[in-house]
């Protein structure tokens, strides 16, 4: 039973913030932008769950590539705001669409068969600079506010932590998962791979309790 719940904790952990984002009407403004990437780490994760253990089918690994493509496009559209101030609207375009035909290029010459390390691992790498740019934006443009009031600067932190610690989880796991699928290094891996996005979901969760709710009329 603990098990199944550690290994569940990829779609688990994004339904309780979603459930407490929806409940409580904290998707607004630029948190809406986290709000699609949890929904989507929740339905990609449970249905690439469901048709392992429901349908007995393997290959799921196209949604994990989707969901690495998505979590940049989302992710960057988040990010830019923040980071790129002095740079164009067009400059960043051009920069987003170059990469991500590079990432697209990346998974296409992946193999269908095995977990998707190469793209993953470019992912976390540009993830975990957009992070470390937005904390120096932090300090450079609002240096006199709380960052305890601050959403997201938790929201950043949580997604920090999961991609950086990430980052050699995903280089080696196509390497394990080609020959040593059921193999305890694997599963540890897997493990600790749910307990970061656990974690990731909790610093989110943090940062949504600090987005003021909308007002309702009496």
């Amino acid at each position: 039973m603990f098990n199944e719940i550690i290994k569940n904790l990829d779609f688990i952990s994004p339904f309780i913030v979603l459930l407490y984002a929806i409940i409580f009407r904290k998707i607004k403004g630029d948190s809406r932008y986290i709000f699609y990437y949890v929904l989507m780490q929740a339905i990609l994760n449970f249905t690439a769950s469901i048709i392992v253990d429901v349908f007995f089918k393997t290959n799921n690994i196209w949604l994990y590539q989707l969901n690495c493509f998505l979590s940049f496009v989302i992710l960057f559209s988040f990010f830019k705001k923040f980071i790129f101030f002095r740079v164009s609207n067009l400059a960043i375009n051009i920069f987003a669409a170059v990469f991500m035909c590079f990432l697209a290029i990346i998974i296409f010459f992946e193999s269908q068969n095995a977990f998707n390390s190469l793209s993953y691992t470019t992912v976390s790498i540009a993830i975990t600079f957009l992070c470390l740019n937005y904390y120096w934006f932090l300090i450079s443009k609002m240096p006199t506010e709380s960052i305890l009031k601050n959403p997201f600067f938790f929201i950043v932190t949580g997604l920090l932590i999961y991609y950086s610690s990430n980052i050699l989880v995903f280089a080696s796991y196509r390497f394990l998962t080609i020959e040593h699928v059921q193999t305890k290094s694997f599963w540890i891996l897997w493990k600790f791979h749910n307990f970061m996005l656990t974690l990731m979901c909790i610093f989110i969760l943090k940062g949504f309790t600090c987005v003021t709710s909308p007002k309702t009329r009496s």
